[in-house]
């Protein structure tokens, strides 16, 4: 049988015989199903066309394909000849029938072929078990392929609920469950195909305007996703055995409830419908020429790493006192050209590990709608920024710190309707993610228009607990950053969603991980904005080299604002132990790394060293150095035992000549 793929030619679709089902299907969404009769629409004429190809296209299908094609054809007949009792909804059987009869050409494509089962998924002729003969490779092509659909479809679902009238979100959804049906039945992986098989029925009510999605809906088909994921991600590999609550959700699905669709906003929305599917076939050749390949992550990560040592290497070769003593313009050229492809294969494969927010931000959107309706609460969910990138590896730890960031919000910082009317606020809270790009870092944001952060309660607790004492002074935002502390809740009761302690506990341990910093702020009645700073990136970064006595630090290059040799007049004293220098009309303290690290033979004047202006947000401060070596790249490593634990150390890297150099942390430092 031919291939069905659409042509590219879809300008001149309607002058020319279909030859595949896919020229069919996009024939059909020409069609105006309200005046089809009528001889100005041609719509006659187009299913003469229509009829004449499903007679040479059945020729070479399977016994499945042909009997959809014959029922096809059978229809087009009673249409032709006024013979059907609603020409309308004969019309729409037409255009599922020829959906079905596409993925079940395609199976015949892979392999598949075939008999029809009762339920209407192939039934293939095989002795083993569902899922038995899958190779590993197979295996992860396939949960790869279901990865991204099962992505796009719950993205798709979650904006539904907001824009009920979005024909593409709904046509999103329907082909996820229309391309996952037809890979698993080809795996004959059952029990997906039978699942997804059913969701697609559904959605082909809700595309064709029959039936109307509502909350009842929603919940279903989010439903239908988790048990996909079930199915497809178990740990022990695709799952064959079905998980507990698969028949009722399959019974649900068949019988959902929905309203008939004869209000002038569902007709509005199978309109769009139509006009949407068509955008759509004009979009499959503009993009199909993009391609991709699908990585291993242990696979990609090695490369990282084994970048990270090429940069290290070449750094040893610079700083090698062979090289440094030749003095030879030649060889020195030569060095400079392979530096110039080390960091473009830096670049390269750190642009390979980089994702976005995209996907995060889903999970969220989904945490949200999950708990707002356990917790009976109403709130509208809103996201920027999910285009913007990190590093995967970074990526994972933040997830986790914004699913206790999140859940906070909703069970402590957002009130009930009744309550939020009664203090003058609209009855839905709303919460806010965001992330960007700023100076090297990614910045993650979450703000929510609840209740805001309680001073007075936090504090009581605090020193019930006895982590400061009943006359500790705290300013605002110390007393914030108390709520961090391990086993800190202000929760009257336990529940399954908080009250425990431990969220906000694991956000800021994640954070210490990535070395990171988390900014709390808050307003009384007006809500709370959480501010999650990390790096871009934990693998090669760029950095300046600095001595201060016999030893050598790294500086991140996207902390220094600038450096400078101070004048006399810009230095003051502070106190007995304490200096500051005057920079614009600010002063800013200068720390002394030789004080901090008990360095002997150090710069201890300011006046006789270099400043380094370090800045993290709003604050800055002042480092003493003796003097800066140079621009460094460097492959940040952690540091074990006591060493980890250093204030103001993030860790340390290999120097070209082999000893270890710390790297500062400027939060750290700053804090």
């Amino acid at each position: 049988m031919q291939q069905c793929v659409l042509s590219s030619q879809t300008n001149n679709i309607f002058e020319n015989k279909p030859a595949t089902l896919d020229g069919i299907a996009a024939m059909l969404n020409g069609i105006d199903e309200n005046s089809f009769y009528a001889a100005e629409t041609g719509g006659i004429s187009l299913l003469k066309t229509i009829k004449d190809s499903l007679f040479d296209i059945i020729k070479t299908s399977s016994e499945l394909v042909e009997s959809l094609i014959t029922d096809v054809i059978k229809k087009i007949d009673d249409l032709l000849e006024n013979r059907a009792a609603d020409p309308k909804e004969t019309l729409a059987a037409i255009g599922r029938i020829i959906d079905a009869a596409t993925t079940y050409s395609e199976i015949d494509l892979m392999g598949g072929g075939g008999n029809a089962s009762e339920n209407g998924i192939p039934a293939f002729a095989t002795e083993t078990t569902a899922g038995e003969c899958l190779d590993e490779e197979t295996q992860r092509e396939f949960t790869g392929e279901c990865s991204e659909h099962i992505e796009i479809a719950e993205m798709a679902l979650l904006n539904l609920e907001s824009n009920p009238l979005d024909a593409e979100s709904i046509n999103s959804i329907f082909r996820a469950f229309h391309t996952i049906k037809g890979s698993s039945a080809y795996l004959n992986l059952k029990l997906i195909s039978e699942l997804a098989h059913h969701a697609e029925s559904m959605l082909v009510k809700i595309r064709d305007g029959e039936l109307k999605y509502d909350n009842h809906c929603a919940c279903v088909a989010l439903r239908t996703i988790d048990i996909l994921k079930i199915l497809i991600f178990s740990s022990d590999g695709i799952m064959t055995d079905k998980p507990r609550e698969y028949d009722e959700l399959i019974n649900d699905i068949q019988n959902v409830e929905f309203f008939a669709c004869d209000t002038d906003e569902n007709k509005k929305r199978a309109a769009c419908e139509k006009s949407a599917s068509a955008k759509s076939c004009k979009n499959i050749t503009e993009t199909g020429k993009e391609a991709s390949v699908r990585i291993r992550t242990e696979k990609l990560d090695r490369l990282i790493d084994t970048v990270g040592e090429i940069v290290i290497a070449h750094s040893m070769v610079l700083q090698d006192q062979i090289f440094l003593d030749t003095g030879c313009n030649e060889f020195s050229k030569k060095i400079t050209q392979v530096g110039n492809l080390v960091r473009e294969l830096q670049d390269i494969s750190m642009s390979m590990r980089m994702v976005q927010f995209k996907s995060s931000f889903q999970k969220m959107s989904r945490l949200v709608h999950d708990l707002s309706q356990k917790m009976d609460k109403t709130i509208e969910f809103e996201t920027s920024g999910s285009d913007t990138e990190v590093d995967r590896n970074i990526v994972d730890i933040i997830n986790e710190a914004l699913v206790h960031m999140v859940r906070n919000a909703i069970d402590h910082g957002i009130e009930m309707s009744a309550e939020r009317e009664a203090a003058g606020k609209p009855p839905a809270g709303k919460i806010t993610l965001s992330a960007y790009h700023a100076n090297g870092f990614v910045v993650v944001e979450l703000r929510d228009d609840g209740r805001g952060l309680n001073c007075g309660k936090i504090l009581e607790k605090a020193r019930t607990l006895g982590i400061i004492r009943d006359d500790d002074d705290l300013p605002p935002e110390s007393i914030y950053n108390l709520i961090l502390e391990p086993g800190f809740s202000t929760a009257e009761t336990v529940t399954d969603i908080s009250g425990r302690g431990v969220g906000m506990d694991v956000v800021k341990k994640s954070i210490e991980t990535l070395h990171g910093k988390l900014w709390i702020e808050s307003t009384p009645g007006r809500g709370c904005r959480f501010i999650l700073k990390t790096p871009l990136t934990l693998a090669v970064t760029d950095g300046m080299l600095v001595r201060v006595g016999k030893q050598r630090f790294i500086v991140q290059t996207n902390n220094i604002q600038m450096t400078f040799r101070p004048e006399k007049e810009m230095i003051f004293t502070v106190s007995e132990s304490e200096t500051a220098v005057m920079l614009h009309n600010r002063a800013i303290p200068i720390l002394n790394l030789f004080k901090k690290f008990a360095i002997t033979g150090a710069i201890e004047d300011p006046l006789d060293g270099i400043i380094m202006v370090i800045e993290n947000g709003a604050s800055k401060i002042a480092m003493l150095v003796d003097e800066i070596i140079g621009q460094y790249q460097f492959v940040a490593r952690p540091l074990g035992g006591i060493l980890g634990n250093i204030s103001g150390i993030s860790g340390g890297a290999i120097l070209g000549d082999g000893k270890v150099g710390l790297i500062i942390d400027p939060l750290g430092i700053v804090d």
